[in-house]
């Protein structure tokens, strides 16, 4: 309860490292939540003040990237870092089905006007329309070197992204 602070309902999403990285995601009623670790996603209903599982899988396995909604699907990075067969999911909230999948490897992922911004762990940056029809990829191009985990910031038309070491890199995103 925002005004008291009291919790209003709970669900145990145990995963096995004891880890939840990403964040979940509230839309008309419902929470998505999904971790890595084998574990999976699940849709909840809240809309009644208690969750109630709609459906779950393994779908999706967001590893420390928070998905996003947009024109009704569910985008993210499913997989594991240092793990084969990872990249981005496009997935339907209905019945947790994938619509499409693309391979790129691990990263992080953010939707912004309509688009999604995915940097690789390695350091490559892509932006691809968030479609319904499968990966439509705009640009693609390498702006920093290995481990490349914290998720592109978007400001005042310029991309911000950096890596472990600590490399920042600022890339003008304006017309």
């Amino acid at each position: 309860n925002r005004t008291t602070g009291q919790e209003l309902w709970s669900h145990e999403w145990i995963t096995g490292a004891n880890v939840n990285a990403a964040t979940p995601l509230y839309f008309d009623g419902k929470v998505f939540i999904s971790s890595s670790y084998d574990k999976g996603c699940c849709l909840l209903d809240i809309s009644s003040g208690q969750p109630r599982e709609l459906w779950r899988n393994k779908n999706m396995k967001n590893h420390f990237s928070t998905s996003a909604l947009h024109k009704g699907l569910i985008f993210g990075i499913d997989g594991h870092t240092g793990r084969r067969q990872t990249g981005v999911v496009a997935l339907d909230p209905k019945d947790g089905s994938v619509v499409w999948r693309r391979e790129l490897g691990m990263g992080s992922m953010r939707l912004a006007d309509g688009k999604l911004i995915v940097l690789t762990e390695g350091g490559e940056l892509f932006f691809a329309e968030a479609s319904s029809t499968g990966w439509l990829e705009l640009a693609k191009k390498q702006i920093l070197g290995f481990k490349c985990w914290t998720v592109p910031t978007v400001a005042n038309g310029k991309l911000y992204a950096r890596n472990a070491p600590g490399d920042l890199v600022c890339l003008n995103l304006g017309s």
